[in-house]
C-alpha cells in the first residue's frame, strides 16, 4: 500500500462493541448526531465515571459511526448478534483508521491466502516497526503509545473475530463467524475494502465484482 500519512486514534482505543450498540441504538431516536452526543453524555450511556474520559469515548464512538449505513447502524442498534455486531465494529474501525486495514492486507490476509494460519506477536510487532521506517507518525510515538497500538490491534481483530488466541502471544487466523445475509450483504456492496476485513482472497473478490456487472 502507499505511504499516506495514517490516523493512530486506535492507540487509545480498541473495539468498543457495547458503547457502539448504544450510540446507534441513540442515533435510532435522535434527529442528529449533535442530540445524540448530548443525551449519551448527559445520561452518561457509557457509564464512565470520569466526564472528561466519557466525552473523548463518545466523541470517538459517534466518528466511528459515521462510517456506517444505515443497515449497519440498524443492525448495530438491535445488537442481536455479537458475532456480526463485533465485525460490523471491526469494520468501522478499519475505515477511520487504514492501518487495521493495511494490517490485515498486508499481513493476516496474506499469511491466510497462503495457508499459515498461525500469527505471532513478534509478527505484528514486526510489521509496525517496518511501517514505522517510513512513516513519521509511528516513528515518532512514545514507547507507551506504540505497545498500545500494537495491544488495540490485537484486541480488535480478536473482538472482531479475525484473530484466535491460541497460546501466549499465538494466535490462530480465521474469517469472521459472521451471519449469511453479513456476508451476502457485503458482496453486493462489492467493497474491496469491507472484503478484505472478511478474508477474501483477491481472486474471490474479483469474481464477486464480474457477477455483478
Amino acid at each position: 500500500m502507499n505511504n499516506k500519512k495514517y490516523s493512530l486514534g486506535l492507540s487509545s482505543f480498541s473495539l468498543l462493541r457495547p458503547e457502539t450498540e448504544i450510540a446507534a441504538r441513540v442515533l435510532r431516536e435522535c434527529r442528529s448526531i449533535e442530540e445524540a452526543r448530548e443525551r449519551i453524555k448527559q445520561e452518561n450511556l457509557f457509564q464512565r465515571v470520569r466526564r472528561s474520559t466519557n466525552k473523548v469515548v463518545v466523541n470517538e464512538v459517534l466518528k466511528r459511526l459515521s462510517h456506517a449505513d444505515e443497515w449497519e447502524r440498524n443492525l448495530l442498534s438491535e445488537a442481536e448478534s455479537p458475532d456480526d455486531s463485533g465485525f460490523i465494529c471491526m469494520l468501522l474501525v478499519s475505515r477511520q483508521y487504514t492501518i487495521l486495514l493495511d494490517f490485515v492486507v498486508e499481513l493476516v490476509l496474506y499469511k491466510f491466502e497462503g495457508r499459515d494460519t498461525r500469527l505471532e506477536s513478534y509478527e505484528m510487532e514486526s510489521w509496525f516497526a517496518v511501517k514505522a521506517e517510513t512513516h513519521d507518525e509511528i516513528s515518532a510515538l512514545k514507547p507507551g503509545s506504540f505497545k498500545r497500538l500494537l495491544v488495540n490491534t490485537r484486541r480488535v481483530l480478536i473482538e472482531g473475530g479475525i484473530l484466535l488466541e491460541s497460546g501466549e502471544g499465538i494466535y490462530t487466523i480465521r474469517q469472521p463467524l459472521v451471519g449469511l445475509h453479513i456476508q451476502s450483504h457485503y458482496e453486493a456492496l462489492a467493497r474491496p475494502e469491507d472484503l478484505y476485513m472478511l478474508l477474501y482472497p483477491e481472486y474471490k473478490i474479483q469474481k464477486i465484482r464480474e457477477n455483478l456487472e
